[in-house]
């Protein structure tokens, strides 16, 4: 999987997130009870918390480890790589000889 499709289905995976944090906000304004300015002003409140989200104080930390985890994944693909060749040439070997004994 390369960098640029990680990226996206992270990024997919935000939006997500911040799709359902914004429903649950919206449903809980629609749920507050009353009518006076005290309670506008609570609703206001509310929306702007929703707006503002979830503290985003590890975003450097989750974009480190993403890259991380980008790089164990390539590291790992090229060694799966590697073995398959070794593989690959045994199995060649093999079929050598016993082809070669079968002529």
């Amino acid at each position: 999987m390369s960098d640029f499709t990680v990226r996206v289905r992270n990024e997919r995976q935000n939006l997500r997130d911040r799709i359902q944090w914004l429903e649950k906000g919206l449903k809980e304004i629609t749920e507050q009870e009353g009518s006076s300015h005290n309670e506008f002003e609570n609703l206001k409140q509310i929306a702007q918390l929703y707006l503002d989200g979830e503290p985003t104080t590890a975003d450097e930390f989750n974009e480190s480890q993403q890259l991380e985890g980008i790089e164990l994944k390539q590291e790992l693909e090229s060694e799966y790589d590697s073995d398959m060749d070794e593989v690959n040439a045994e199995i060649a070997e093999y079929d050598r000889k016993y082809w070669g004994e079968e002529e």
